[in-house]
């Protein structure tokens, strides 16, 4: 098991674009940091000129409060390989999805995900590896599901162990 960083991080890979949910994962984040959870939030995607302007004033209303969260634009495959592997987990908060790749790119690597049971996401989540759960747009569920992975190791270790166990 290769050790991940410390504070913890919470990695999410996706475009900044609206159906992606970012401003709902910012607010729980929020609510974790409010509580003295520690960890770092990772969001690498490119941007998306319709959307992303409103999740970097979030962003930087964040950083503002020195809350542990970056934007790392597009990145090459080293980075990710290395944003991947120091990650505790990754979050797949998105509305909706064609596919979910990212879940997938995350599970390849044993890294657990916390995603939506809808749609796509619900389909590719089902093989294990993924901790779903229900309106995902909702920052009160998001952040009911993240402070589980982050306070519980067994759970990480049994999903980690699905998703290395799934065919690919």
């Amino acid at each position: 098991e290769v050790p991940v960083q410390d504070p913890p991080l919470i990695l999410y890979v996706s475009t900044l674009a609206y159906n992606k949910n970012h401003l709902s994962l910012l607010t729980a984040a929020e609510e974790l940091w409010s509580e003295n959870l520690h960890f770092e939030l990772s969001l690498i995607g490119q941007a998306d000129p319709s959307w992303t302007p409103r999740v970097a004033e979030r962003l930087q209303a964040l950083a503002s409060k020195s809350r542990p969260v970056h934007w790392l634009r597009h990145i090459d495959q080293d980075t990710l390989e290395r944003s991947y592997s120091a990650s505790l987990f990754t979050v797949y908060p998105s509305s909706y999805e064609g596919c979910g790749l990212p879940i997938l790119e995350s599970l390849v690597r044993g890294k657990p995900c916390l995603c939506g049971n809808n749609g796509a996401l619900g389909e590719v989540s089902k093989g294990g590896g993924c901790l779903t759960i229900k309106e995902q747009h909702n920052p009160d569920n998001l952040a009911d599901g993240m402070r589980q992975l982050l306070l519980d190791e067994n759970l990480r270790r049994k999903l980690s162990r699905e998703a290395f166990a799934r065919d690919f």
